[in-house]
């Protein structure tokens, strides 16, 4: 009998130790995720910003975006993108190899974009690419509104008109890239 409870304690030590490796791994990883944040020097509002923006991604609130989602959101933008180079934008951030995207990969993704040097034209001309779905060159109001809901803003018709109608300088129903360019200049956006 002593032997049977010997054993039994054995086990116990062995199942709390591991229990206790577990959590010290657990510790590890929280540290290492929260030092990759500390050292981007964020604001409290950059922080909140990209919170909002991870949301929009994770609408079930998993706390990751998966490759599922991106490929969805990705389509939702006008991007017909192959499950290679879904998984491609995933590795470049994905630190932990888990094949997904948490908040922390996500900040980090976004530090890097936002403090790299790009070429504001370029930026301006790929998001209206974005929003001309059909590819025509132009904005219609439709596409405009399609894209606006899919990211998860609620717009009404009267504030989607009103919207067109500080956009379209010609009031010919769409658009065009340098009513676009003119827009986003004038609104410093």
């Amino acid at each position: 009998m002593s032997t049977e409870s010997n054993d039994s304690g054995s086990k116990k030590d062995e199942n709390e130790e591991k229990d206790g490796n577990d959590d010290e791994e657990n510790e590890e990883e929280e540290e290492e995720e929260e030092s990759i944040i500390a050292h981007l020097n964020l604001s409290e509002e950059q922080l909140a910003e990209y919170a909002e923006a991870f949301a929009v991604f994770d609408k079930e609130g998993e706390g990751v975006i998966t490759s599922k989602i991106l490929s969805n959101t990705m389509m939702t933008l006008g991007q017909n993108l192959t499950e290679a180079e879904i998984q491609d934008m995933i590795k470049d951030v994905d630190v932990d190899g888990n094949g997904e995207v948490d908040f922390e990969e996500f900040v980090l993704m976004l530090h890097r974009r936002m403090t790299q040097e790009f070429d504001p034209k370029e930026e301006i001309k790929d998001v209206f690419n974005v929003l001309d779905r059909d590819g025509n060159g132009l904005i219609s109001k439709a596409e405009m509104k399609h894209v606006i809901t899919q990211v998860g803003i609620q717009i009404s018709d009267d504030e989607m008109t009103s919207l067109m109608n500080v956009m379209d300088s010609d009031f010919d129903g769409h658009v065009c890239m340098d009513e676009f360019i003119n827009f986003v200049k004038d609104y410093n956006m």
